[in-house]
């Protein structure tokens, strides 16, 4: 774990990592390698080639949108639960109704 950089080195790009090994059951060594490295070194990265339909990213991108256009006193009735579903907010927990 020493290789590992407490803070990523700054980084010229995202990385793009292609899943198809991984879709097409081929050898998933490199692209294990691969996503290891962009988290290690950028902390992000984008996928291609992940097999999720057009129609369900539309699907969720337009559902996030309606969300976040609620007030957001709406928005703070789904505050994140133990199993992480819900909205995590940068709000200090005090403020949210039934958090002390």
């Amino acid at each position: 774990m020493s290789d590992i950089h407490p803070i990523p080195p700054k980084a010229t790009a995202v990385p793009v990592i292609d899943m198809a090994p991984m879709l097409q059951n081929g050898d998933i060594t490199d692209l294990v390698r691969e996503i290891q490295t962009a988290c290690e070194q950028v902390g992000f990265f984008y996928v291609q080639n992940h097999g999720i339909p057009a129609v369900t990213i539309d699907a969720v991108i337009d559902a996030s949108r309606r969300f976040f256009e609620q007030p957001l006193e709406t928005r703070m009735k789904w505050v994140k639960d133990e199993f992480h579903r819900g909205c995590l907010t940068s709000a200090p927990l005090g403020h949210i109704e039934g958090f002390s």
